[in-house]
């Protein structure tokens, strides 16, 4: 009898549980690479210095510090600034004597192209703001100081050293081979001719006028700030002679600019009397006429400040372009100002912190005081050992914005 070879049973087929764990594990290691690459490039594209800052509107501090020669990397922060949806409103912290007259107007302008994005600009004033220090401030929309700030110096120098007779002195003598009259103007070792000394007056002057320019534009954005202290006295120096004024409580306001009032206050104002009751009674006669005999001493004493700052709000409504750059030209020529001193006659607008201008711009960006804020700052350069001696002085321009005692 024979026996058929059994046949072994047929292998069952493997399970496919394994197969599906392992498709399962894979898209979910492709979906959490893929979420943490989408994080990431979320947070490239939102964060900022101090941390991540998606969804949540800043405001920028640009600091801008030491003497200005190159603007490059302040100009380059401010170009940010502007473009930088997360930015809300800047702040430039400046503490500078000045510097270079075309690095100065880089700032400028780039700190009004921030203005021109809609963005509120403040200027915070440290330590010493002066001269080029002043201008960059120029151009934010309020400018903040300590009372012990040092500023203003809105002026121009150069200086050309003459070694001419040390020269002779030690048997040196320059042959000097030239085209062009002017092209060795301000050579060290011969005295200047005159007709080298108007070309470069002339420059000077071309210079001052740009400075002088820009402080205008900033006054004339705060004009009430200016009003305030149209006749306060000048440090060092009395106010010259105005002639065609009315003195209005310790303020000179050229009759032009009164020659008739706002609409809906009824007709001209002429002040004839001065002192702070007459201020007072021609203000109250414009706003209400019937009041006036009503108020008592108390009343007209607790309103008088109010009263000023009515006439200043009217006086400054009235000032044209004109008067303002007469006015900043009387407050310039070189002169320095305490932070106080620069309030007193309306070269800056409010005494504070920097704390209060970042609230400052917090409250015009529409943040609110106390805004989130993000750092720029120009990064420092080492040097042998860590120290760095700053060679740009030495290879800026000669023309400066410079305060003489910022540095």
């Amino acid at each position: 009898m024979s026996h058929s070879p059994q046949r072994l049973p047929a292998p069952q087929p493997r399970s496919s549980r394994s197969g599906t764990g392992i498709l399962v594990f894979s898209i979910s290691v492709f979906v959490l690479v893929f979420l943490l690459l989408g994080a990431w490039l979320v947070i490239s594209l939102f964060e900022d210095e101090d941390g991540l800052g998606l969804f949540r509107k800043k405001i920028a501090v640009v600091e801008i510090f030491g003497a200005i020669y190159d603007a490059e990397k302040w100009v380059d922060a401010l170009e940010d600034c502007a473009d930088r949806s997360s930015i809300a409103g800047v702040v430039m912290h400046i503490d500078s004597p000045g510097g270079a007259i075309a690095p100065t107007q880089e700032i400028f302008d780039a700190a009004r192209k921030v203005a021109d994005k809609g963005k509120p600009v403040i200027a915070y004033l440290g330590s010493v703001a002066a001269s080029g220090g002043y201008y960059a401030a120029c151009a934010a929309d309020e400018i903040y100081c300590m009372s012990g700030t040092l500023t203003g110096s809105i002026g121009v120098y150069i200086q050309a050293i003459n070694l001419s007779d040390l020269l002779k002195r030690w048997g040196v003598e320059f042959n000097t081979i030239k085209k062009g009259a002017f092209k060795t103007a301000g050579d060290y070792s011969r005295d200047m001719k005159g007709y080298e000394r108007a070309m470069f007056q002339s420059v000077v002057d071309d210079y001052y006028q740009q400075f002088v320019e820009a402080v205008v534009q900033s006054r004339d954005r705060n004009r009430v700030s200016l009003s305030r202290g149209w006749n306060e006295p000048l440090p060092g120096g009395a106010i010259p002679e105005v002639s065609g004024t009315a003195s209005l409580d310790g303020m000179l306001y050229p009759s032009p600019a009164w020659g008739s009032v706002s609409p809906g206050l009824g007709g001209s104002l002429v002040v004839a009397a001065t002192g702070a009751s007459s201020v007072a009674s021609a203000t109250r006669a414009i706003a209400a006429p019937e009041v006036v005999s009503s108020m008592t001493a108390a009343e007209e004493k607790k309103s008088s400040s109010q009263d000023k700052e009515i006439l200043s709000k009217l006086f400054a409504d009235g000032l044209n372009h004109e008067e303002i750059r007469k006015r900043v030209e009387t407050l310039a020529e070189g002169r320095i100002y305490t932070g106080r001193q620069g309030l007193a006659v309306g070269l800056v607008d409010r005494i504070g912190t920097l704390q209060d201008a970042i609230d400052r711009a917090g409250v015009q960006a529409g943040l609110g005081k106390d805004p989130k804020t993000t750092t720029k700052k120009k990064e420092s350069e080492g040097g042998l050992f860590g120290l760095k001696v700053n060679l740009e002085m030495f290879t800026g321009s000669r023309f400066l914005y410079l305060c003489p005692f910022g540095i």
